[in-house]
């Protein structure tokens, strides 16, 4: 064997570990939930949900559910909305659980103002001591309350560590 050569050895095995210990860290992931993803509790709902906004048409079609997909083992820390708010009455979404026939619990919810005359609004919830998703005992969805015709959501994004 060459001088020297053990030394690089040693030294590309140790640069390896590092930079792979790094990677082992805490990491933050991010799911958009697009308004088009939001399908109407019922039949006969009267709405429009285009890729950039959901909002209904008719005063009477309110509640939407969506689908959401988390990575098994991942730790919601945050419930984000986007919306447009014309009305005194509020947006809510809820982030949910559910086991088969079981009741649902709720992760996290959040609303809209309520303030009405265009305002174009964030709606944040910080999520503490959240259960880690577990794909194979639960399935997750938003529900989602969009009481009048004067309320549009744009997009939901929720924030979580792996």
């Amino acid at each position: 064997m060459k001088k020297g050569r053990p030394i690089t050895i040693i030294f590309i095995f140790l640069m390896a570990f590092l930079l792979s210990a790094s990677a082992w860290g805490e990491k933050t992931g991010y799911l958009m939930i697009p308004p088009c993803a939001f399908r109407p509790e019922r039949g006969g709902y009267d709405f429009d949900s285009s890729g950039f906004a959901l909002f209904q048409n008719d005063g009477r079609s309110d509640w939407f559910y969506a689908p959401v997909f988390l990575p098994q083992g991942a730790v919601v820390t945050e419930l984000r909305m986007h919306y447009l708010d014309n009305s005194k009455s509020n947006i809510v979404l809820y982030l949910i659980c559910r086991t088969g026939h079981s009741r649902s619990r709720v992760i996290a919810s959040c609303s809209s103002t309520g303030q009405g005359a265009d305002n174009y609004g964030d709606s944040i919830k910080e999520v503490a001591n959240a259960n880690p998703i577990d794909n194979s005992r639960y399935r997750y969805y938003l529900y989602l309350y969009l009481p009048t015709t004067l309320l549009s959501l744009y997009q939901v994004r929720i924030t979580y560590t792996y």
